[in-house]
């Protein structure tokens, strides 16, 4: 009528082990790539040595990412207006005075304005920063325009 209980049987801890061999492995694994790779020592960190600043060249062209730039009409339709965001991604470098380049083409990929200017802000390393300009009379027939920036004033922290 009654059953007789299953008695259980010790756990075996064969599962324990493999899982800690396989967390020693990984670490392992993970130390050793690191390593490798030159790790930290690497990067360079925004608390970056005057002497390391130094020793670093300064390239606007590169370090200043356009994340985004939006050009739309005034409310008379006459001038092109840029709405520009910019990141810094030196770790070094303090940004002013940035020369910029728009360019306006039409349907056939001939340009048909060019404008420079500077805008003037300053963006200090890995900062970001949003400008508005003013730009030049929007050509008639612009098909696609483009911003870039041509250059900028470093200054190492």
């Amino acid at each position: 009528m009654f059953e007789q209980p299953l008695e259980l049987e010790p756990s075996s801890k064969k599962g324990i082990w493999i899982a800690a061999a396989i967390i020693v492995f990984l670490a392992g694994a993970t130390i050793y790539l690191v390593k490798s790779n030159g790790g930290a020592s690497k990067l360079v960190s925004a608390e970056t040595p005057p002497a390391v600043a130094a020793s670093q060249k300064a390239d606007p062209v590169h370090d200043l990412q356009v994340l985004s730039a939006r050009m739309h009409q005034d409310d008379t339709g006459t001038f092109a207006q840029w709405v520009v965001q910019i990141h810094n991604l030196s770790p070094v470098y303090t940004y002013s005075d940035i020369s910029y380049q728009t360019t306006y083409a039409g349907a056939d990929n001939r340009v048909l304005a060019q404008n420079n200017g500077v805008i003037p802000i300053r963006i200090g390393p890995n900062e970001e920063q949003t400008a508005q300009i003013s730009d030049i009379q929007y050509p008639a027939g612009t098909s696609w325009y483009r911003f870039e920036v041509v250059s900028a004033k470093e200054k190492a922290q």
